[in-house]
C-alpha cells in the first residue's frame, strides 16, 4: 500500500465496485460476481461453521472415493505388493540387528 493511503475496507471496495457499473457487484476481472448463497457467511464475509463443515465433509468424500477407485487398479495391487515385501524385509533386517546385539 503506498505511503500515506487508506486501506480500503470491504464496504468502500463495495461500494466503489457498485457506482462504477450501474450497481453491479464485480469480481477483480469485471465479471459480475457470483450470488453467495444466502446463510454461508456472516455480514462480515467470515464462512460459518455449517459452511466449514460442509466443505470439509464434501473433500473428505472426494478423497475417500479417489482412494476406493485407486485401489481396485493393478498398479494399486503392485504398490501392495512391494510395500509387503519392504515390510517384511524391514522385519528380518530388524530381526538380525537384535541377533546381532545379542537379544
Amino acid at each position: 500500500m503506498p505511503f500515506g493511503s487508506v486501506p480500503a475496507t470491504r464496504d468502500t471496495r463495495l461500494a466503489a465496485r457498485s457506482c462504477h457499473n450501474g450497481g453491479v457487484e464485480t469480481n477483480p476481472n469485471g465479471d459480475p460476481a457470483p450470488d453467495v448463497p444466502e446463510g454461508d457467511y456472516t455480514e462480515a464475509g467470515v464462512p460459518n461453521f455449517d459452511y466449514v463443515r460442509d466443505r470439509i465433509e464434501r473433500r473428505i468424500a472426494t478423497a475417500d472415493g479417489a482412494t476406493e477407485l485407486a485401489e481396485g487398479t493393478p498398479e494399486a495391487a503392485s504398490l501392495d505388493e512391494q510395500l509387503a515385501e519392504r515390510d517384511r524385509a524391514a522385519r528380518e533386517r530388524l530381526e538380525q540387528i537384535r541377533r546381532s546385539m545379542g537379544n
